[in-house]
């Protein structure tokens, strides 16, 4: 997110996580199912006002290429990005992880920026960027809404844990869950546990006073910092017991 970075695109990054922690009610569609509270398990391909429906979509800079599209698995988001562009979809949560602390979903990728890395604040441009934001921890915490981004980057390597290379981001950290060297084009199936995530990426926070609850969800692309082309799929989002 990034020259993106100017003071306006600042002020859009911070109104993007006032509104997801405070600014719309509860969403319909996050529905119990056993062991399971589905988030993004799209019911229908049809879009409301440019989103799946219970989703918002957010741009940021250039006109946002979303689409809805099915496979034989189900109904999954698609998000395609060129140049001076970077948008997504946003969905207010509310999930408590001492119950559902797991985190799954499938992805794939069609293309990937040019030279996009996630360690660069001048190439920080991924085709898929998951953002989980968390609770506020804590009346007196210096991070105010700690937030963790699984990412599909192109150079940082997969395993990588790292703070936003950009200044005013300080409440986020990346994990990167695949790059370059995996393979483009087929789907692949991940299951993060939030809460070890969440610890690991923030050592600042004493573990017994990191926040257990989720409040926000983003799915997001981005290609202006490298002036490229990208293009993600994502679906089948979900939290679970186990």
């Amino acid at each position: 997110m990034k020259e993106f970075f100017t003071w306006s695109t600042f002020r859009t990054v911070v109104l993007l996580l006032t509104i997801l922690f405070l600014g719309e009610p509860s969403p319909r569609g996050v529905a119990a199912e056993a062991d399971t509270l589905k988030v993004a398990y799209f019911d229908s391909p049809e879009m409301l006002d440019g989103a799946p429906a219970g989703w918002t979509r957010e741009r940021y800079r250039g006109e946002p290429d979303l689409t809805m599209e099915r496979d034989a698995v189900g109904v999954f988001l698609r998000m395609a990005s060129r140049g001076d562009r970077a948008f997504g979809i946003r969905k207010k949560i509310s999930v408590d992880l001492a119950t559902y602390p797991f985190l799954n979903w499938r992805w794939r990728v069609h293309k990937l920026p040019a030279r996009g890395d996630v360690r660069r604040a001048d190439r920080d441009d991924q085709a898929a960027q998951i953002y989980v934001v968390y609770k506020k921890a804590g009346m007196h915490m210096t991070l105010q809404s700690p937030t963790v981004a699984y990412v599909w980057d192109n150079e940082a390597p997969r395993g990588l844990t790292v703070k936003s290379p950009q200044r005013l981001m300080g409440d986020v950290r990346y994990v990167v869950m695949r790059d370059g060297t995996d393979a483009i084009g087929q789907w692949h199936t991940e299951k993060r546990n939030l809460l070890e995530d969440g610890r690991n990426a923030f050592p600042e926070l004493h573990k017994e006073s990191f926040p257990q609850q989720v409040q926000g969800m983003m799915l997001f692309i981005n290609t202006h910092h490298t002036n490229s082309e990208a293009a993600g799929d994502v679906g089948d989002l979900s939290f679970s017991r186990r």
